[in-house]
């Protein structure tokens, strides 16, 4: 098997779906899955991977279970994330303990010689991966197997290249542009996501302005705040799963130094249960946690562009604008701006309930406020637009009503409900506040519509 990175192996037409079939294939042919793991990242943690095998080498080896390997599955974008690094400098310690790692697809450097790793490959032929597989797994020591292919099966969402822009992405892009076009100080900032997070356009308009700096939110946000400490003000577009990983950078080094900072955070929305690890609903809990940043959450395309607008010229502290997938709703107007929150619902009559819906989830808000008027419960809808911090106007509006309701796509109990409750006590405001959101229920416009009139029938009960 020849080992020298410099010495490619013909490759074959064979796609990126491919390439990750015929690699489980192989590792299930060499290693019994009974006693030895095979890790496959399926939870979007990137190179978490080789930490968890490092670990489980760790444990086998203090047990005395030196017969037992560790296989590792990990798409070549992980290389960028620093975790990776943190496993590989732990890895090559355990110079004893059996750790193959399969690697998928390019990448832009091969590091493994300098740290002392055993490099099989680039190999793109299923028997020759067996090989290799058989050679690594007798090795004794931590492995690399490096697994390419011909072209790619399909359009990489992960690095945002040839992501088919979402109707969001396409609405944010287009008014990043125009901003743009008018100042210089304007950057963006993505870690393989600017399809998504709708930095596309930006990158074909002005590729000197862009910087794609892979898979490393945590990078990305530190690297974004020297730009921002430079004079420029950047835009960081960064998915949902990478937030959480970039969590702390954006404290630290961005929203301490109140740096003018604009993150986009793509697919900002409660996904089906298959892409759980995908979820938007965790973002304003984790964000509501950051002194001094402000969290926006458009309902349609007129608010986004307003909110981007408004992001853009924030000079003091970072901002943060949730991007939602798929189509773009149809235009919810304004009836009435009270100090930047929006109505969108005002029947007449004395309003005995207030709905405060975030962001794509007004529509359900509407609809759920009009069958509460066909039951003879007059319903306002309001929508702050700005949801993090909550707005001292949001908190006058709900003075005077029977109920506050809040209906987000997040966490009910540490999302905007809990913030909004929370500063209603704060300012000695006496009024209930039922937060609808994940996970309690589905957020539909029946179910909001149930969950009021309980609470007010409740009310009638006990008065």
């Amino acid at each position: 098997m020849d080992t020298n990175p410099g010495t490619p192996i013909p490759r074959s037409e064979i796609d990126a779906a491919g390439l990750r079939s015929m690699a489980h294939a192989a590792l299930h042919r060499v290693f019994d899955a009974r006693r030895d793991p095979i890790i496959v990242d399926t939870r979007g943690g990137a190179a978490s991977v080789l930490s968890s095998a490092d670990g489980l080498a760790k444990a086998f080896e203090l047990t005395g279970q030196d017969d037992r390997h560790v296989a590792v599955v990990v798409e070549s974008e992980s290389l960028d994330v620093g975790l990776c690094w943190e496993a590989w400098n732990n890895l090559v310690l355990g110079r004893q303990r059996s750790v193959v790692m399969v690697v998928i697809g390019e990448f832009r450097h091969r590091p493994f010689a300098d740290l002392r790793i055993t490099y099989f490959g680039p190999v793109d032929d299923p028997a020759v991966l067996e090989s290799a597989l058989r050679h690594a797994k007798s090795h004794g020591g931590p492995v690399v197997v490096h697994l390419v292919g011909g072209s790619p099966a399909a359009p990489r969402p992960l690095t945002g290249r040839d992501a088919v822009a979402s109707e969001w992405a396409d609405v944010l892009g287009g008014e990043l542009v125009a901003h743009a076009e008018r100042r210089i100080d304007i950057v963006a900032v993505t870690a393989a996501t600017a399809g998504p997070t709708g930095l596309g356009p930006f990158a074909e308009r002005f590729p000197e302005r862009m910087f794609d700096v892979g898979a490393g939110e945590q990078h990305a946000v530190t690297s974004a705040a020297g730009l921002a400490l430079g004079g420029t003000h950047p835009v960081v577009g960064l998915g949902s799963t990478g937030l959480s990983r970039a969590l702390d950078q954006i404290l630290m080094d961005v929203a301490l130094l109140a740096l003018p900072v604009t993150f986009v955070l793509a697919r900002s929305e409660a996904a089906p249960p298959q892409r759980a690890n995908h979820h938007g609903s965790r973002e304003l809990a984790l964000l509501g946690m950051v002194p001094g940043l402000r969290v926006g959450a458009p309902r349609d395309g007129a608010s986004l562009r307003r909110l981007v607008a408004q992001a853009l010229t924030h000079d003091v502290g970072p901002t943060a604008l949730r991007l939602p997938e798929g189509a773009v709703p149809e235009e919810i107007p304004v009836i009435e701006r009270i100090d930047g929150v929006d109505v969108v619902h005002q029947p007449p009559g004395e309003c005995a309930a207030l709905l405060v819906a975030v962001g794509p989830c007004v529509a359900a808000a509407v609809a759920a406020a009009r069958l509460l008027a066909a039951r003879g419960v007059v319903a306002r809808v309001v929508d702050p637009r700005w949801v993090l911090p909550v707005p001292e106007a949001l908190l006058k509006l709900a003075d005077g009503h029977r109920l506050v309701v809040t209906i987000e796509d997040g966490l009910a109990h540490a999302g905007f409900g809990a913030a909004l409750s929370a500063a209603l006590r704060a300012s000695g405001i006496d009024v209930p506040v039922r937060g609808l959101g994940v996970p309690h229920r589905l957020v539909t416009d029946s179910a909001i519509a149930r969950s009021v009139l309980r609470h007010l029938e409740a009310g009638r009960s006990a008065g």
